[in-house]
């Protein structure tokens, strides 16, 4: 059962939480956001890799343009300008541009690497 839970940022945007028991859904909620024309970067820790990451790239490789994985050390004490900087440079080599979109998978250091 998929839950809507909408966020309101000001006049007339905003987003929604979409809250699911998996991730079967996850190509049809970004195709609103034209990723059949975008290279996607799922950005996550070691620890979730593990546990999620080849269910979500699955979930959405035939449904970009190109599709990566972008691993760094689990914890708080990776939340540093060095691994962002990592995280860049393997932007650069597999060629994103401003045009394509990183997903966070994972919470805390990871949505906050991500964002940033």
């Amino acid at each position: 059962m998929t839950k809507r839970l909408p966020v309101s940022t000001g006049e007339n945007t905003g987003y929604d939480i979409v809250i699911t028991g998996d991730f079967a859904a996850l190509a049809d909620e970004l195709k609103p956001f034209g990723i059949d024309k975008k290279r996607l970067c799922i950005v996550t820790d070691s620890n979730v890799e593990k546990l999620y990451a080849e269910e979500v790239a699955k979930c959405l490789r035939d449904h970009c343009a190109q599709l990566q994985i972008y691993v760094f050390p689990a914890g708080e004490e990776n939340k540093n300008l060095d691994q962002i900087k990592e995280l860049y440079r393997f932007l650069i080599e597999h060629k994103f541009d401003r045009k394509d979109m990183l997903l966070a998978l994972g919470g805390g250091v990871t949505g906050d690497m991500t964002g940033y």
